[in-house]
């Protein structure tokens, strides 16, 4: 029923509109609530407001409408600035209100995922400032899967042992050690 789907679209944890030729025709709290904007603030104005400049809007226009009325579905990333300026990651899907009839609109659902690129970006980061931190180390690393075969190892590894950096993958780290120091690592990585 329409009051059924009201509350829902009023209750919905994500930010939820109703877009036609990119003009908000309904927007729930949440939705307001994301981008900083009051419900009359954006019903009826375009959403061309959310944009840092031309080029993304067109960008997000185009990677979110091109295949909209034929797969039903379509989803897309955009930076969208807040009311208060603040630039945020958005994650938006859109599906139209009657694939049989584009004068009906799309419904847009949104999610900030401001704070998840974020903690994307710093672990990147941290991977990288680390894997540098191994690969420039004068003493051998590496490490193993469960057969004892290399996954991963730094070039002074590969120095130390005497083979190209190429020729270790899959090796095992057994074919290196008499077999005493064999069953000592095996009894240590296994404890």
């Amino acid at each position: 029923s329409q009051s059924r789907l009201q509350s829902t679209f009023n209750a919905a944890p994500v930010g939820l509109s109703i877009v036609k030729d990119r003009v908000w025709l309904a927007v729930n709290e949440t939705y307001c609530d994301i981008m900083g904007y009051t419900e009359s603030e954006m019903v009826g104005k375009s959403t061309q407001i959310l944009y840092e400049n031309e080029d993304e809007r067109n960008r997000v226009g185009r990677d979110l409408y091109e295949h909209l009325w034929d797969s039903g579905i379509s989803t897309v990333e955009a930076r969208h600035v807040r009311k208060d300026g603040e630039i945020r990651d958005i994650f938006l899907r859109a599906s139209p209100v009657n694939r049989d009839d584009a004068s009906r609109g799309v419904v847009v659902a949104i999610e900030d995922v401001t704070r998840r690129r974020c903690i994307e970006r710093t672990l990147q980061n941290s991977e990288e400032r680390h894997r540098s931190i191994i690969e420039n180390i004068p003493e051998g690393y590496y490490e193993v899967d469960i057969a004892g075969c290399f996954t991963f190892y730094n070039e002074s590894l590969c120095n130390i042992l005497g083979y190209e950096k190429n020729e270790m993958l899959g090796m095992n780290n057994r074919d290196f050690v008499n077999q005493i120091n064999a069953k000592k690592l095996y009894r240590v990585f296994n404890k």
